[in-house]
């Protein structure tokens, strides 16, 4: 069952992927669409992680990264959070200087 479930989340995180870098390469000029793609990002993965901490008293994390003496340990909704950030933060950035 976990293995299935990892496999399907592989797929949804590779499609989601596709989907952001489609529509941040073909609308380059929608501030406000970028924002909400972000904001979006950033809810989808708060909701995720709080939703595993309420109704099963934690988070599963699925990737670990062995680098050295440090394990690396996150999930889907960690990168939801985290390409949300970056695309805020970049959309702001590309805002202030054009």
């Amino acid at each position: 069952m976990i293995l299935g479930l990892i496999d399907f989340n592989i797929f949804v995180f590779v499609l989601v992927i596709i989907i952001i870098g489609y529509f941040l390469i073909n609308n380059k000029k929608s501030f406000f669409l970028k924002n909400y793609l972000a904001l979006g990002l950033i809810i989808v993965g708060l909701i995720s992680n709080g939703w595993d901490r309420f109704f099963y008293s934690g988070v599963i994390d699925y990737f670990i990264v062995r680098l050295g003496q440090i394990n690396l340990n996150f999930n889907l909704a960690d990168i939801y959070i985290v390409l949300g950030v970056i695309i805020y933060g970049f959309n702001i950035f590309e805002k202030k200087y054009n």
